[in-house]
């Protein structure tokens, strides 16, 4: 036998663990309370004088931060406030003006939007969009909204089952679904100013600070991130916590974690086993539960993130079987903490010990026997998702299927071959693919034309250019990546006469 298979690495970031840089970008901010709504006029980094109207919904080390009509909040610091006038609460925006202020946001050809209050769902389009697609995308648009309607019965009914009070959204639930990646890597960096993962590894998420919920078009086949996303919106749209406050990334991942889909439907919860983080809790661990609950610095880096995700749906899981009386009335108390104040460890461990009646320590001994036991009784199997030479990568309105495998005869080359899937319901793209090594090679296929949710094959090829910078090594983990273009684009015409982007060495951690 002259082969042998290589390992494959994600391009991207589980889409699941995405939320939390959003929110990291807010915590260190203290001390807050509600107050009324004001007018704030303040100067801006450039010295421009700029001003805000909104309800005041926390100060702190500085800052205050105002949440305006349409459910976002601005943060501007204390010191650049030049005046500061009392007003009337602002009027919330209406879905249909939200809908409106979303088309002068994108352009009347750059988005398509539609309503279905109290959501607005938009897509943000890759250009012009023909006039034979409008249908098209209006069905895509509806899926998106009965979607969000699917989870928001899943979510009323799981707090109805802790006997937790929930109150109607005060602002339109926005999620903008984006048809290319460029647009929405664009977007994630303006909406989180650059902090956090970088854009290119985030499939999705929800900003605390926009209300709106953002994903790749691609997302839309398995709807796995929308769900956990679309759970973060609803828990701090229907008064359980508040946005900004400064509540534990375990929790607040952890019930994200708890509902699981097998496509549209919703079919497991937060007191279900989920096999994927169960399965991932099954191998060696690093960190333990008494991290998890008082600090919030794993779910911030790459090497950790992954467990730490797992550790807090464990953790989750068993609050709402083994201890639901006592999980409502934390979620309780943690819908208590004003926005922008701060929790320290010693005071989350305090409040956790004393809601729960036992410690942190003896709550993770029991974990093992309980998950066990869940998972004879619910037919959970933790069949190895390892799968050696082959990947699976969506990006820029496609899914690439690859397989690889290092040729002995070949001086030991890597080999690949495998299709690529055009996942837009409503237009055809061209794409350029690449796929790149560790050791500093890479290979690449042109597909002018792939039409709507069709597949066209990527024929077998070794890696063997050479990647600029790159080490000129032999590889024994790939990586795929994807650039779209409209056909008839400027940019399709360059790369039919061979100009493509030119591959960039970035080794990856």
């Amino acid at each position: 036998m002259d082969a042998k298979l290589i390992r494959t690495r994600s391009n991207r970031t589980d889409g699941r663990w995405t939320a939390v840089f959003i929110v990291a970008v807010l915590w260190g901010v203290l001390n807050a309370g509600r107050l009324c709504a004001d007018t704030f006029t303040y100067l801006n980094e450039s010295g421009e004088t700029q001003t805000v109207t909104g309800l005041l919904t926390g100060s702190g080390q500085g800052v205050h931060a105002i949440e305006q009509s349409d459910g976002s909040i601005t943060l501007i610091p204390e010191q650049a406030v030049r005046e500061r006038t009392v007003g009337a609460d602002p009027e919330p925006l209406t879905p249909r003006e939200m809908a409106d202020q979303l088309t002068e946001e994108f352009g009347d050809t750059g988005v398509r939007t539609l309503v279905r209050d109290p959501y607005v769902v938009g897509l943000v389009l890759a250009g012009p969009l023909p006039e034979q697609s409008e249908a098209r995308v209006t069905g895509f648009l509806k899926n998106a909204a009965q979607f969000l309607d699917r989870v928001d019965t899943v979510f009323s009914g799981f707090c109805r089952d802790l006997r937790t009070e929930t109150s109607p959204p005060r602002y339109p639930l926005v999620m903008l679904i984006f048809e290319r990646d460029r647009d929405f890597n664009a977007y994630t960096t303006e909406a989180t100013g650059g902090r956090g993962l970088s854009s290119e590894r985030v499939s999705g998420f929800y900003s605390p600070l926009t209300n709106r919920l953002a994903i790749r078009i691609g997302e839309c086949r398995s709807f796995q991130v929308p769900l956990h996303e679309a759970i973060h919106q609803q828990v701090f749209n229907r008064g359980l916590l508040q946005r900004l406050a400064d509540i534990p990334t375990w929790f607040n991942e952890g019930i994200a974690t708890g509902f699981e889909n097998n496509g549209e439907r919703i079919n497991i919860g937060p007191n279900k086993v989920n096999s994927i983080y169960a399965r991932r809790l099954n191998g060696d661990r690093v960190l333990d539960w008494q991290e998890i609950v008082t600090a919030d610095a794993a779910f911030r880096g790459d090497v950790l993130v992954g467990e730490a995700y797992a550790q807090a749906w464990g953790l989750h899981w068993l609050l709402v079987t083994e201890h639901k009386s006592d999980y409502a009335r934390y979620l309780k108390q943690l819908g208590q903490i004003e926005p922008l104040q701060k929790q320290p460890p010693e005071l989350r461990q305090k409040l956790f010990e004393e809601t729960f009646g036992t410690t942190i320590a003896e709550l993770e001994e029991d974990f093992p026997r309980l998950l066990k036991a869940a998972m004879r009784r619910q037919g959970v199997r933790l069949n190895s998702s390892s799968n050696p030479g082959y990947s699976l990568t969506s990006g820029d309105a496609c899914e690439v299927e690859l397989t690889a495998v290092q040729r002995t005869s070949r001086e030991n080359l890597i080999e690949v071959q495998g299709r690529i899937r055009n996942v837009s319901p409503f237009r055809d793209f061209a794409f350029y693919v690449t796929v790149q090594t560790d050791g500093g090679f890479y290979t690449d296929w042109f597909i002018p034309c792939v039409s709507r949710l069709e597949t066209a094959q990527l024929p077998k090829q070794f890696i063997m250019k050479h990647l600029p910078g790159g080490p000129g090594t032999e590889g024994t983990t790939f990586w795929v990546e994807i650039s779209s273009a409209l056909p008839d684009s400027e940019e399709v015409a360059a790369w039919k006469r061979g100009e493509y982007p030119v591959p960039v060495w970035n080794p990856r951690n």
